[in-house]
Protein backbone atom coordinates (compact mmCIF):
# COMPACT_ATOMS: atom_id res chain seq x y z
CA UNK A 1 0.00 0.00 0.00
CA UNK A 2 2.64 2.16 1.14
CA UNK A 3 4.53 1.86 -2.42
CA UNK A 4 1.39 2.18 -4.80
CA UNK A 5 0.65 5.65 -2.52
CA UNK A 6 4.10 6.61 -3.13
CA UNK A 7 3.80 5.94 -6.82
CA UNK A 8 0.30 7.88 -7.03
CA UNK A 9 2.52 10.86 -5.24
CA UNK A 10 5.33 10.62 -7.92
CA UNK A 11 2.57 10.60 -10.50
CA UNK A 12 0.92 13.31 -9.33
CA UNK A 13 4.03 15.14 -9.13
CA UNK A 14 5.02 14.14 -12.66
CA UNK A 15 1.68 15.69 -14.38
CA UNK A 16 1.48 18.56 -11.97
CA UNK A 17 4.96 19.69 -13.29
CA UNK A 18 4.11 19.31 -16.83
CA UNK A 19 0.57 21.48 -16.35
CA UNK A 20 3.51 24.30 -14.84
CA UNK A 21 5.80 23.77 -17.93
CA UNK A 22 5.20 26.57 -20.62
CA UNK A 23 4.91 25.27 -24.17
CA UNK A 24 7.88 25.52 -26.08
CA UNK A 25 8.07 29.05 -27.97
CA UNK A 26 8.97 28.44 -32.15
CA UNK A 27 12.14 28.97 -32.50
CA UNK A 28 11.82 30.39 -36.70
CA UNK A 29 13.20 33.21 -38.46
CA UNK A 30 10.88 36.01 -39.85
CA UNK A 31 12.29 36.71 -43.17
CA UNK A 32 9.94 36.50 -46.09
CA UNK A 33 10.28 36.44 -49.91
CA UNK A 34 7.25 37.05 -51.55
CA UNK A 35 7.29 35.81 -55.29
CA UNK A 36 6.83 39.08 -57.42
CA UNK A 37 5.04 37.64 -60.26
CA UNK A 38 3.52 34.34 -61.97
CA UNK A 39 6.93 33.18 -63.74
CA UNK A 40 8.76 33.76 -60.19
CA UNK A 41 6.26 31.73 -58.79
CA UNK A 42 6.33 29.21 -61.67
CA UNK A 43 9.79 28.85 -61.41
CA UNK A 44 10.04 27.98 -57.43
CA UNK A 45 7.48 25.43 -57.94
CA UNK A 46 9.03 23.83 -60.72
CA UNK A 47 12.60 23.56 -58.76
CA UNK A 48 10.54 21.75 -55.74
CA UNK A 49 8.95 18.93 -58.63
CA UNK A 50 12.26 18.83 -59.95
CA UNK A 51 13.83 17.66 -56.34
CA UNK A 52 10.69 15.52 -55.68
CA UNK A 53 10.93 13.70 -58.84
CA UNK A 54 15.13 12.82 -58.01
CA UNK A 55 14.15 11.84 -55.22
CA UNK A 56 13.84 7.98 -55.30
CA UNK A 57 12.04 8.02 -51.27
CA UNK A 58 9.49 10.06 -52.70
CA UNK A 59 6.00 8.32 -53.72
CA UNK A 60 5.42 9.53 -57.07
CA UNK A 61 1.88 10.02 -56.41
CA UNK A 62 2.91 12.54 -53.74
CA UNK A 63 4.95 15.21 -55.79
CA UNK A 64 3.92 18.92 -55.02
CA UNK A 65 0.79 19.17 -57.41
CA UNK A 66 0.17 22.63 -59.44
CA UNK A 67 -3.08 23.14 -61.04
CA UNK A 68 -2.63 26.10 -63.07
CA UNK A 69 -4.18 28.02 -65.86
CA UNK A 70 -1.35 29.36 -67.57
CA UNK A 71 -0.94 32.99 -65.69
CA UNK A 72 -1.52 34.89 -62.41
CA UNK A 73 -5.82 34.09 -61.97
CA UNK A 74 -7.76 36.68 -59.57
CA UNK A 75 -8.19 33.73 -57.04
CA UNK A 76 -5.38 30.76 -55.99
CA UNK A 77 -5.46 28.72 -53.00
CA UNK A 78 -3.45 26.80 -51.78
CA UNK A 79 -3.94 23.32 -50.03
CA UNK A 80 -2.19 21.65 -46.75
CA UNK A 81 -2.75 18.18 -46.64
CA UNK A 82 -3.36 16.13 -43.48
CA UNK A 83 -0.86 14.90 -41.13
CA UNK A 84 0.80 11.48 -42.75
CA UNK A 85 -1.17 12.25 -46.00
CA UNK A 86 -0.27 13.76 -48.93
CA UNK A 87 -0.70 16.02 -51.82
CA UNK A 88 -2.73 13.74 -53.52
CA UNK A 89 -5.17 13.97 -51.27
CA UNK A 90 -6.66 17.37 -52.00
CA UNK A 91 -6.81 16.13 -55.73
CA UNK A 92 -10.32 15.87 -56.14
CA UNK A 93 -11.21 19.35 -54.53
CA UNK A 94 -8.23 21.12 -56.33
CA UNK A 95 -9.82 19.86 -59.49
CA UNK A 96 -13.36 21.38 -58.33
CA UNK A 97 -11.55 24.76 -58.29
CA UNK A 98 -9.15 24.99 -61.36
CA UNK A 99 -12.60 24.75 -63.00
CA UNK A 100 -14.17 27.29 -61.55
CA UNK A 101 -10.93 29.48 -62.76
CA UNK A 102 -8.37 29.50 -59.71
CA UNK A 103 -4.75 28.59 -59.54
CA UNK A 104 -4.15 25.61 -57.09
CA UNK A 105 -1.40 24.73 -55.37
CA UNK A 106 -1.00 20.95 -53.30
CA UNK A 107 2.60 21.43 -51.76
CA UNK A 108 4.18 18.05 -49.87
CA UNK A 109 4.73 18.82 -46.21
CA UNK A 110 8.28 18.31 -44.90
CA UNK A 111 9.02 14.56 -44.27
CA UNK A 112 5.42 13.08 -46.07
CA UNK A 113 4.56 11.05 -48.84
CA UNK A 114 7.31 8.32 -48.82
CA UNK A 115 7.66 5.62 -51.27
CA UNK A 116 8.14 2.94 -48.07
CA UNK A 117 4.91 3.72 -45.91
CA UNK A 118 6.71 2.26 -42.82
CA UNK A 119 9.72 4.82 -42.89
CA UNK A 120 10.59 6.60 -40.01
CA UNK A 121 11.23 10.35 -41.35
CA UNK A 122 8.15 11.83 -39.90
CA UNK A 123 9.61 10.73 -36.69
CA UNK A 124 11.70 14.11 -36.57
CA UNK A 125 9.15 16.52 -37.21
CA UNK A 126 9.28 20.08 -35.74
CA UNK A 127 6.66 22.75 -35.52
CA UNK A 128 9.42 25.43 -36.76
CA UNK A 129 9.69 22.90 -40.30
CA UNK A 130 5.94 23.21 -41.00
CA UNK A 131 5.94 27.15 -40.11
CA UNK A 132 9.02 27.49 -42.36
CA UNK A 133 7.26 25.55 -45.13
CA UNK A 134 4.37 27.58 -44.95
CA UNK A 135 5.59 30.78 -45.17
CA UNK A 136 7.73 29.41 -48.35
CA UNK A 137 4.27 27.96 -49.77
CA UNK A 138 3.12 31.61 -48.99
CA UNK A 139 5.46 33.55 -50.41
CA UNK A 140 5.33 31.32 -53.87
CA UNK A 141 0.98 31.72 -53.66
CA UNK A 142 1.62 35.71 -53.82
CA UNK A 143 2.66 35.40 -57.24
CA UNK A 144 0.09 32.87 -58.70
CA UNK A 145 -2.98 34.81 -58.00
CA UNK A 146 -3.76 38.29 -56.85
CA UNK A 147 -6.22 36.83 -54.10
CA UNK A 148 -4.89 34.54 -52.07
CA UNK A 149 -6.42 31.73 -49.99
CA UNK A 150 -5.05 28.97 -47.89
CA UNK A 151 -6.82 26.13 -46.64
CA UNK A 152 -5.52 23.03 -44.55
CA UNK A 153 -6.96 19.75 -42.85
CA UNK A 154 -6.38 18.49 -39.69
CA UNK A 155 -2.05 19.58 -38.96
CA UNK A 156 -2.20 21.31 -42.29
CA UNK A 157 -5.22 22.85 -41.00
CA UNK A 158 -3.54 23.95 -37.86
CA UNK A 159 -0.55 25.16 -40.33
CA UNK A 160 -3.56 27.15 -41.86
CA UNK A 161 -4.49 29.13 -38.58
CA UNK A 162 -0.76 30.28 -37.71
CA UNK A 163 -1.13 32.10 -41.44
CA UNK A 164 -3.97 33.27 -40.18
CA UNK A 165 -2.64 35.04 -37.81
CA UNK A 166 0.70 36.15 -39.02
CA UNK A 167 0.36 36.74 -42.74
CA UNK A 168 -1.67 39.55 -43.68
CA UNK A 169 -0.94 38.74 -47.58
CA UNK A 170 -3.94 35.48 -46.81
CA UNK A 171 -6.56 37.05 -48.65
CA UNK A 172 -8.87 33.56 -47.05
CA UNK A 173 -7.60 31.55 -44.39
CA UNK A 174 -10.01 28.09 -44.28
CA UNK A 175 -9.09 25.63 -41.35
CA UNK A 176 -10.54 22.35 -41.75
CA UNK A 177 -10.63 20.55 -38.54
CA UNK A 178 -7.14 22.18 -37.00
CA UNK A 179 -6.10 19.61 -34.95
CA UNK A 180 -5.64 21.46 -31.88
CA UNK A 181 -6.06 19.37 -29.00
CA UNK A 182 -7.69 15.83 -28.89
CA UNK A 183 -10.93 14.37 -28.53
CA UNK A 184 -10.62 12.27 -25.39
CA UNK A 185 -8.57 15.46 -23.58
CA UNK A 186 -10.35 17.95 -21.85
CA UNK A 187 -9.69 21.29 -22.92
CA UNK A 188 -7.76 22.65 -19.75
CA UNK A 189 -5.64 18.95 -20.10
CA UNK A 190 -4.69 20.08 -23.72
CA UNK A 191 -1.13 21.82 -22.46
CA UNK A 192 -0.25 18.71 -19.80
CA UNK A 193 -1.27 16.12 -22.44
CA UNK A 194 1.31 18.17 -25.26
CA UNK A 195 4.18 18.66 -22.75
CA UNK A 196 3.51 14.98 -21.60
CA UNK A 197 3.58 13.71 -25.57
CA UNK A 198 6.80 16.08 -26.50
CA UNK A 199 8.90 14.85 -23.04
CA UNK A 200 8.01 10.82 -23.43
CA UNK A 201 9.85 8.71 -25.43
CA UNK A 202 9.34 9.12 -29.23
CA UNK A 203 7.47 6.09 -30.57
CA UNK A 204 5.16 5.17 -33.51
CA UNK A 205 1.27 4.09 -33.08
CA UNK A 206 -0.32 2.60 -35.51
CA UNK A 207 -3.99 4.36 -36.80
CA UNK A 208 -5.21 0.56 -36.55
CA UNK A 209 -3.16 -1.65 -34.06
CA UNK A 210 -5.10 -5.07 -35.71
CA UNK A 211 -4.92 -4.27 -39.25
CA UNK A 212 -1.31 -1.85 -38.53
CA UNK A 213 -0.05 -1.34 -42.25
CA UNK A 214 -2.75 -3.58 -44.10
CA UNK A 215 -5.54 -0.69 -42.60
CA UNK A 216 -8.12 -0.30 -45.63
CA UNK A 217 -8.93 2.70 -44.36
CA UNK A 218 -5.41 4.55 -45.00
CA UNK A 219 -4.59 5.53 -48.31
CA UNK A 220 -1.88 3.59 -50.08
CA UNK A 221 -0.38 7.44 -50.19
CA UNK A 222 -0.46 7.65 -46.57
CA UNK A 223 1.54 6.51 -43.41
CA UNK A 224 -0.84 3.82 -41.89
CA UNK A 225 0.98 4.57 -38.52
CA UNK A 226 1.80 7.71 -36.62
CA UNK A 227 4.92 9.34 -34.28
CA UNK A 228 3.78 10.53 -30.95
CA UNK A 229 6.55 13.78 -30.96
CA UNK A 230 5.53 14.62 -34.83
CA UNK A 231 2.04 14.74 -33.10
CA UNK A 232 2.77 16.77 -30.17
CA UNK A 233 4.36 19.05 -32.48
CA UNK A 234 1.39 20.12 -33.94
CA UNK A 235 -0.33 20.36 -30.61
CA UNK A 236 2.68 22.76 -29.54
CA UNK A 237 2.00 24.67 -32.85
CA UNK A 238 -1.78 24.79 -32.19
CA UNK A 239 -1.63 26.07 -28.83
CA UNK A 240 0.98 28.47 -29.30
CA UNK A 241 -1.60 30.36 -32.36
CA UNK A 242 -4.59 29.78 -29.73
CA UNK A 243 -2.67 31.94 -27.21
CA UNK A 244 -1.90 34.55 -29.64
CA UNK A 245 -5.34 34.38 -30.56
CA UNK A 246 -6.04 35.34 -27.37
CA UNK A 247 -3.76 38.55 -27.28
CA UNK A 248 -3.23 39.86 -31.04
CA UNK A 249 -5.52 40.13 -33.65
CA UNK A 250 -5.20 38.01 -36.98
CA UNK A 251 -3.99 39.32 -39.68
CA UNK A 252 -5.41 37.58 -42.24
CA UNK A 253 -8.63 39.33 -44.14
CA UNK A 254 -10.95 36.60 -43.74
CA UNK A 255 -10.87 33.57 -41.46
CA UNK A 256 -13.83 30.29 -41.99
CA UNK A 257 -13.03 27.37 -39.47
CA UNK A 258 -15.38 24.04 -40.74
CA UNK A 259 -15.45 21.63 -37.73
CA UNK A 260 -17.49 17.98 -38.20
CA UNK A 261 -20.03 17.05 -35.11
CA UNK A 262 -19.18 13.68 -35.97
CA UNK A 263 -15.10 14.12 -35.46
CA UNK A 264 -13.89 11.79 -33.16
CA UNK A 265 -10.02 12.87 -33.37
CA UNK A 266 -9.79 16.30 -32.54
CA UNK A 267 -11.12 18.66 -29.72
CA UNK A 268 -13.80 20.93 -31.37
CA UNK A 269 -13.88 23.18 -28.02
CA UNK A 270 -10.74 24.09 -28.84
CA UNK A 271 -11.63 25.73 -32.43
CA UNK A 272 -14.79 27.38 -30.69
CA UNK A 273 -11.95 29.21 -28.26
CA UNK A 274 -9.98 30.45 -31.00
CA UNK A 275 -12.70 31.57 -32.84
CA UNK A 276 -13.97 33.58 -29.64
CA UNK A 277 -10.87 35.27 -29.39
CA UNK A 278 -10.56 36.32 -32.86
CA UNK A 279 -14.16 37.46 -33.17
CA UNK A 280 -13.34 40.18 -30.03
CA UNK A 281 -10.64 41.21 -32.86
CA UNK A 282 -12.70 41.23 -36.34
CA UNK A 283 -16.31 40.29 -35.31
CA UNK A 284 -17.41 40.30 -39.12
CA UNK A 285 -14.71 38.41 -40.42
CA UNK A 286 -14.76 35.41 -38.72
CA UNK A 287 -16.79 32.52 -40.13
CA UNK A 288 -17.67 28.91 -38.79
CA UNK A 289 -19.20 25.45 -40.52
CA UNK A 290 -20.23 22.68 -38.93
CA UNK A 291 -20.85 19.27 -41.11
CA UNK A 292 -23.50 17.65 -38.87
CA UNK A 293 -23.53 14.76 -37.12
CA UNK A 294 -26.04 12.77 -38.98
CA UNK A 295 -23.38 12.82 -42.26
CA UNK A 296 -21.13 10.74 -40.23
CA UNK A 297 -18.10 12.01 -41.58
CA UNK A 298 -15.16 10.91 -40.68
CA UNK A 299 -12.34 13.51 -39.18
CA UNK A 300 -10.98 13.36 -42.66
CA UNK A 301 -13.85 14.49 -44.79
CA UNK A 302 -11.22 15.39 -47.55
CA UNK A 303 -9.98 12.08 -49.00
CA UNK A 304 -12.16 10.75 -51.79
CA UNK A 305 -12.31 7.45 -50.94
CA UNK A 306 -13.71 8.31 -47.01
CA UNK A 307 -16.67 10.17 -48.38
CA UNK A 308 -18.02 7.47 -51.00
CA UNK A 309 -21.56 8.96 -51.77
CA UNK A 310 -21.22 12.24 -49.86
CA UNK A 311 -18.48 13.56 -51.98
CA UNK A 312 -20.32 15.41 -54.14
CA UNK A 313 -22.00 17.27 -51.35
CA UNK A 314 -18.96 17.77 -49.26
CA UNK A 315 -16.96 19.36 -51.89
CA UNK A 316 -19.66 21.33 -53.06
CA UNK A 317 -20.24 22.84 -49.56
CA UNK A 318 -16.27 23.22 -48.88
CA UNK A 319 -16.40 25.61 -52.60
CA UNK A 320 -19.32 27.79 -51.55
CA UNK A 321 -17.60 28.18 -47.88
CA UNK A 322 -14.49 28.92 -49.72
CA UNK A 323 -15.55 30.99 -52.62
CA UNK A 324 -17.69 33.20 -50.88
CA UNK A 325 -15.62 34.38 -48.62
CA UNK A 326 -13.81 38.18 -49.85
Amino acid sequence: MNALLALIGILLAYFGALSLMPIKPLQISSRQDPASSYEMALTRIEKIQTAEQKDKNIDPVCISNLLSQGHQTEKMIVFFHGYTSCPEQFRLLGEKFFEQGYNVFIPRLPRHGPANRLSSELADLTAEELIEFANEMMDIARGLGRKVAVAGLSGGGTMALWLAQHRSEVDVAVALAPFIGVSYVPTFMTPTATNWVLTSPNRFEWWDPKTKEKNPRVSLYSYPRYWTHASGEILRLGLLVKAEAAREKPRARQIALITNANDTAINNNEVAQIVRSWKQFKPNNIKTYEFGRSLNLNHDFITPERLNEKIGFVYQTLFNLIDAQK
